[in-house]
């Protein structure tokens, strides 16, 4: 898909003279914007009603992963697709500037709102340049301690001048070149963010002369003081505000914030007196564009926020090296000594050996050392027969972990298989639950893993369901994950290090256990995640997968899916409308 503006609200003419243009870009065509549904639909909804109210073009760019793909000077890791679609926000702001009449352009980030239905906030804000007889306006994060004159990348205001369309130029030249920028010193190789501080900082192209830094409490507030417990990353400078108030123009919903979303908007909106945003369609496309959305919508795979496509394995396995190293990954908490004659139950157990002769892949079964009932002599005996490989582990909750209950948490059982992240022998390695039964060929699923992946289905009543898992390991994935549990506590009102339950509407089966830990840790990426993945320096992509493929469970939202595409049968015969068995429940096996 190519780059498409969609101008949702067109401009009026005011006396002023003033032709102001808003904008966003969000990367992907999303579902919820079709659907009128979630979070990006809402904050959507509440741009274009202020923007229609103020007369103010509302315009949305819709790009997709060709358009951010990474430039040649970088690697292809995961942060280079959203550095990438960050600096799409200055090239867009840049081609609003260049349009004739145009003399304004505000772009803010997809999760950010214009919240004050009474003033027209982007006319304040072209009124602060003029008084201050600048280009370009930038919000600090003052609303934090120690946040006052660091700018933030969520909103960007400038006048449509000779200099900034001279400064968005160059700062764009800087990233798409690269190392290769010979410019001016600082070169625009991180995030966005990074680059407009250091420019400023540095006073590059005069930057000091023209940038305006204003306050973010203003432009950019974070709903951290309306949250439970002020619950956040940062210590806040304000303990209390309120929703009404003439200063407060835009609330950014950054990083997990987006899930008070559908809680704190209609609140802001229901102070000023006014009646709540009726939700309408933002984008109305053709019929089969459409039944893909919901087709989207419905295999629920998510990236901790929203709906996204899924993964294509078998594609993505394609791209990856002819041959590796493999192993399927089996656990077990031996918590049980009393019959045990059915460890690992033969007709799960026969489709997976067989794979794993024909392929040359390792099967392991990791169980505690210091298990209640540990394995006795003629298990570890059938294991050799069976040419399992046994792997102890000193433990099945990490030992520093915050949280952990005594008594009724699914935690050892889920956390044993954390040690499947470091089996650094393999160039990936696929976690089983021992109730899954394979019934189609797998070994793309471990390409795709060995490309640097961390590959997870959906569940049926869950964001993620942790029974099945493909990564690739490392010695830093694991300790970035025992680093996380050691900083980062749970709780029922906001999940995992107050990231909370997006895109489901609350808790979730086995969100206090690894189902909710992996969705946090590797899909919201929450504050203490990315710190503990930046701190052991680990560089890994996040995908879901096609559910009913490579995890089924009960049932299939596809419509007329077929039974023989079911390559993991995890749970069934369903009894929510698709009925498909495992092999050991069908008739004359």
């Amino acid at each position: 898909m190519k780059r498409k503006d969609h101008i949702i609200v067109k401009p009026e003419a005011h006396q002023d003279s003033m032709n102001i243009r808003v904008g966003v870009v969000a990367t992907n065509p999303l579902a919820e914007l079709e659907s009128g549904t979630g979070w990006i639909s809402t904050i959507f909804q509440q741009n274009m009603v202020i923007c229609r109210k103020h007369g103010n073009a509302f315009v949305f760019r819709e790009i997709g992963n060709a358009d951010v793909a990474p430039l040649s000077w970088q690697s292809e890791h995961k942060d280079s697709f959203r550095e990438n679609a960050n600096f799409e926000k200055w090239k867009m702001l840049l081609e609003l500037l260049e349009e004739p009449g145009v003399t304004h352009a505000l772009i803010i980030d997809a999760d950010a709102a214009l919240v004050n239905h009474k003033i027209d906030s982007v006319r304040v804000m072209a009124r602060e340049l003029e008084k201050v007889a600048k280009d370009i306006l930038l919000a600090d994060e003052d609303w934090r301690e120690r946040g006052a004159g660091r700018i933030n990348g969520g909103m960007l205001f400038a006048k449509a001048t000779d200099y900034s369309r001279m400064a968005l130029k160059e700062m764009l030249v800087s990233h798409q070149q690269g190392t290769h920028y010979r410019n001016h010193p600082y070169k625009c190789i991180q995030n966005d963010q990074l680059c407009l501080q250091e420019w400023y900082n540095l006073n590059t192209i005069n930057a000091l002369k023209h940038f305006h830094i204003t306050s973010g409490i203003k432009y950019n507030f974070a709903p951290q003081v309306w949250t439970h417990r002020q619950s956040g990353r940062f210590n806040v400078t304000l303990k209390e505000r309120n929703m009404v108030d003439s200063n407060l123009h835009i609330v950014h919903f950054m990083g997990a914030w987006k899930n008070v979303i559908l809680n704190i908007l209609p609140k802001i909106t229901a102070a000023q007196g006014l009646p709540s945003v009726k939700f309408a369609k933002v984008l109305k496309r053709h019929q089969s564009t459409k039944e893909k959305l919901e087709e989207i919508a419905q295999m629920k795979c998510n990236n901790g926020f929203e709906y996204v496509k899924c993964l294509d394995v078998d594609v993505c396995a394609s791209g990856a090296p002819a041959s590796g190293k493999f192993a399927f990954v089996l656990t077990h908490t031996l918590d049980n000594g009393k019959d045990r004659r059915n460890l690992m139950p033969e007709t799960n157990l026969k489709p997976m050996l067989d794979q794993a002769r024909r392929y040359s892949t390792d099967v392991i079964l990791i169980v505690p050392r210091d298990a209640e009932h540990p394995l006795r002599k003629e298990e570890k005996e059938n294991l050799t027969r069976q040419n399992i490989l046994l792997m102890e582990v000193p433990w099945s909750v990490p030992p520093h972990a915050k949280y952990h209950p005594e008594k009724n948490w699914c935690g050892p059982q889920d956390f044993l298989r954390l040690h499947a992240l470091n089996l650094t022998k393999y160039d990936a390695v696929a976690y089983y639950d021992m109730d899954i039964q394979l019934q189609g060929d797998v070994i793309s699923l471990f390409r795709c893993a060995s490309t640097g992946r961390f590959l997870t289905a959906p569940g049926f009543m869950s964001p993620l369901n942790i029974g099945v898992f493909a990564v690739k390991p490392s010695q830093g994935l694991l300790d970035a994950a025992l680093t996380f549990s050691e900083t980062a506590d749970y709780s029922n009102e906001d999940a995992w290090d107050n990231g909370g339950w997006l895109p489901s509407h609350g808790k979730f089966p086995g969100s206090e256990c690894a189902q909710g830990y992996f969705h946090t840790f590797l899909y919201k990426r929450s504050p203490r995640a990315q710190r503990a993945l930046e701190k052991h320096n680990v560089q890994i992509v996040s995908n879901q997968i096609d559910q009913c493929v490579w995890n089924y469970q009960n049932t299939c939202p596809k419509r007329n899916f077929n039974c023989a595409s079911v390559r993991a049968h995890h749970k069934g015969p369903g009894h929510y409308g698709t009925d498909c068995s495992k092999y050991s429940e069908r008739e004359g096996f």
